[in-house]
């Protein structure tokens, strides 16, 4: 089993990664929103899943990212391809949202419906806990919410405009720093959608 690569990216597609190590180059699934360009040496902690037909490697920045990637394809119905869809959000969110038992935050990430979430909280509750995810930080420093009410409109919101969970957990969180929970949410998308025109 190939657990960790490291080497230069010589190829990049919108969900996998070419990286060249020692000469060979090793097609290496990753996120979208993982930021990894073509040229860039890294190191990537891999998963390998193999089948009859096939085998695929899944890489992870970080090697907490790899453990709770294998804790959600232990769960029914969720794969390789779908944890990975549902490992665009921060690790740290995933980790507080199945803590905090919300199904509703759970059932909007990628592929994942209401009866997954419930199976993710109950059969991952405890082993989440064991892997000691830290609280993501804000821009300030400060352990960001995980599950904020006002946040859920405004995430959903910047879900239909085509942001990525990752995007739009980013940007909800400044919308909310700057606005506050009391703003509304047609001002809340106004400010979010304007700090993304800043970027």
């Amino acid at each position: 089993m190939i657990r960790r690569l490291r080497g230069e990216i010589i190829d990049r597609r919108p969900s996998s990664v070419v990286l060249d190590v020692g000469g060979v180059g090793y097609l290496v699934t990753v996120s979208e929103s993982a930021g990894l360009t073509v040229g860039m040496k890294t190191e990537l902690y891999t998963y390998t899943h193999v089948r009859e037909d096939s085998l695929a490697l899944f890489g992870f920045a970080r090697d907490v990212d790899l453990s709770l990637f294998e804790l959600l394809i232990t769960v029914p119905g969720v794969g390789p391809v779908k944890a990975m869809g549902i490992m665009e959000t921060d690790a740290a969110d995933i980790a507080s949202h199945i803590r905090a038992r919300d199904v509703k935050r759970l059932s909007g990430l990628p592929g994942v419906g209401k009866k997954t979430a419930e199976r993710l909280i109950v059969d991952l509750g405890d082993k989440v806990l064991a892997l000691g995810i830290p609280e993501r930080l804000s821009a300030s420093g400060r352990p960001t919410k995980a599950c904020p009410s006002a946040n859920s409109d405004l995430l959903s919101a910047l879900a239909n405009l085509g942001y990525r969970p990752a995007q739009a957990e980013a940007l909800a969180e400044r919308a909310l720093e700057s606005l506050g929970e009391a703003a509304s949410l047609e001002d809340l998308i106004r400010e979010a959608l304007a700090r993304a025109g800043r970027r």
